[in-house]
């Protein structure tokens, strides 16, 4: 169940640029309607060079909300599977430590050799 919570989670933010990237092609919802895709459209590429704060804002909106529910989504995995805690495929340091002195005792006998 947890992992099935935190694949929604960080399914938001590509639903978020799905959305966005549909309205910015014309696609989208009804024209009227807000949408941060329509902004960037319309009111951002008219006016491009005399305000580009039309199109910065709702693109920067895009952004932080995508990063947001990523953030949300690692957070929550976290916090419900504490064993993957920091990420997925962290290693014990002990048994990088086994591992790397392994292959440089392998190392230091192959360089022996020849």
């Amino acid at each position: 169940m947890p992992i099935i919570i935190v694949t929604a989670a960080g399914g938001l933010g590509g639903t978020v640029m799905m959305e966005a990237s549909m309205n910015f092609l014309g696609y989208g919802v009804k024209v009227g309607t807000p949408s941060w895709g329509y902004m960037i459209t319309n009111q951002g590429r008219a006016n491009m060079y005399s305000s580009p704060q039309l199109c910065m804002f709702p693109g920067v909106c895009i952004a932080v909300m995508v990063l947001a529910a990523n953030l949300f989504g690692d957070g929550l995995r976290d916090y419900l599977d504490p064993k993957l805690q920091g990420g997925v495929g962290t290693y014990d340091t002990k048994k990088i430590k086994k591992i790397a002195d392994r292959y440089r005792k392998e190392f230091e006998e192959s360089c022996r050799v020849a």
